[in-house]
This record gives structure tokens, C-alpha cells and sequence, in this order.
């Protein structure tokens, strides 16, 4: 699954459909986002 990006990167590229700004600030997973605080847990 890891390699499955690959080839519409490559054909976007290739079609000059690539846009470049979205690509280099993209993160590997919405978990890697971190625009909110992570929550608090309760103190038991």
C-alpha cells in the first residue's frame, strides 16, 4: 500500500497536473496534524 502514490504523482508530473505546493506541504497522515492541542486527561 505504502507505493500506491507513486504513479499518480509520476502521471501528474508528467501532465504538468501536479500541484506543487499542495504536494510539498502535504503530511504522510491527518494524525501527523497538529493545529489542535492534544487533549487533557482528567485528573483521577
Amino acid at each position: 500500500m505504502a507505493g500506491q502514490w507513486l504513479i499518480p504523482v509520476l502521471v501528474s508530473a508528467r501532465e504538468k497536473i501536479l500541484d506543487h505546493e499542495a504536494y510539498a506541504h502535504a503530511s504522510a497522515s491527518p494524525l501527523d496534524d497538529h493545529d489542535e492541542p492534544e487533549p487533557q486527561l482528567a485528573a483521577a
